[in-house]
Parts: C-alpha cells; structure tokens; sequence
C-alpha cells in the first residue's frame, strides 16, 4: 500500500506552486457553489490523493450519502497550473453533473468521463482560462479518454481531437 501524500503542515511555502489572484477566485467560487449543496472542497498539497475506493488519483468528488457530507477533493498542487486547473474543472465537472441532473450521463465510466471532460473544457473557456492551457487541457484529456476506453471497455480506439468530438456531441 502507497503512502499518503504529506499534510501541507510539513511541506515548506516556498514549495508550493503559487497561484494566481485568478485561480484563487476561481477556488473560492468553488467552495462557495459546493457549501450549498453540503460539499466539501479540498485543494490537497500532493501530487495525488487517495480516493474512497482506495486508488491514488489526481482528484474526485464523492457525493453526499444518508448522513454523510459529500466531497470534492482535488490533489496535484505540486504540478504546473494547467494540470492543475484542468483537474479542477475536470473534477468540478462531475459535481456539476450531480447537481444539476442528480446523474452522470452516459451508462460506462468511458462516457461518463467524455462528458465530464467536455464539461472541464467548457468551464475554462467560461473562467478565461488561455487558450493554450485550454489545448494542453484538450491533449491532456484525449490522452486520458484512450487511457480510459482502452482499460475499462477493452477496446483500443484512439480519441484523436476532443475538440471534434465536443462539436459532434453538440450537435
């Protein structure tokens, strides 16, 4: 079993990435959304964290369950803003789907993944993300979309350009 990442206590300031004035109001949107619904958010100091089934992950949202608070964690503090902010959006992806529709769309983990990283894309477009964290966003997801489809379903289709695939989906 891996160990956890270190509690931001032990990790020294001047290691952290600084984040921008943008990314902080970015932050605090998200808390604020999230405390409404009974959610909390957590912004971890590692480069993973370690989700309810046991998995080391850059980040997941665990909705609420019968008298248990829901949460939005997201590790990955340690990497370089647009892995970061793209996990962010990934991830606040997913509670955005439970809010709003009380469901993921799609039947497989491939689709519910899809959409969440159409989602992702969407919101840094809506927080004036810059265009070239949105493309490294995109390349990043294709990535893992393949990744994803290829570990879950078996199959080995290359998702060539999210960028297609949102305007195929749009439509």
């Amino acid at each position: 079993m891996l160990p956890l990442p270190p509690s931001s206590s032990s990790i020294p300031t001047c290691m952290r990435i600084h984040r921008t004035r943008h990314d902080r109001r970015i932050m605090r949107e998200i808390r604020k959304f999230a405390r409404l619904y009974d959610i909390s958010v957590r912004f971890a100091t590692g480069y993973q964290v370690r989700a309810p089934d046991g998995m080391l992950v850059d980040g997941f949202f665990d909705p609420p369950h019968k008298n248990k608070k829901g949460r939005l964690v997201i590790g990955g503090s340690r990497r370089e803003r647009w892995y970061w902010i793209s996990t962010v959006a990934h991830e606040f992806a997913h509670l955005l789907y439970w809010v709003f529709r009380g469901y993921q769309p799609g039947r497989s983990y491939f689709e519910q993944e899809f959409h969440a990283e159409i989602l992702a894309d969407r919101l840094l477009a809506h927080w004036g993300v810059h265009k070239t964290i949105r493309t490294a966003h995109r390349r990043n997801a294709s990535t893992y979309l393949a990744w994803t489809l290829k570990t879950y379903s078996g199959k080995k289709r290359q998702i060539r350009n999210l960028h297609h695939a949102q305007l195929r989906l749009s439509m």
